[in-house]
């Protein structure tokens, strides 16, 4: 799963909508990586360690770190585009609105 966490080709970008352009970086990648993953769950798990290897060994993402990030995508993403549903006991999904898929 790796392999995917760390795609970054513009095509995934350009899916993006204009809202989230001008968030911060790293909730760019956290909500890259739920696209990457539309419609599974994406373990929290794996977003602290992808967080984590963004930011640099010094920087230490927690699962409540994933949850503010979550929370501020959330706020921006319109509903338009998708939502992000948490899967309890697992991590976030995004499901994509149908225009979208």
């Amino acid at each position: 799963m790796l392999e995917t966490i760390f795609c970054t080709t513009s095509d995934i970008m350009e899916k993006l909508p204009p809202e989230v352009h001008g968030m911060q970086k790293q909730r760019i990648d956290v909500l890259r990586m739920l696209l990457l993953n539309a419609g599974k769950a994406v373990y929290k798990r794996d977003i602290v360690a992808h967080t984590a290897a963004i930011l640099g060994k010094e920087y230490i993402a927690s699962r409540k770190h994933v949850a503010v990030q979550i929370s501020h995508i959330r706020k921006v993403l319109p509903e338009s585009f998708g939502t992000i549903e948490t899967v309890h006991g697992v991590g976030y999904r995004l499901n994509l609105a149908e225009a979208k898929q």
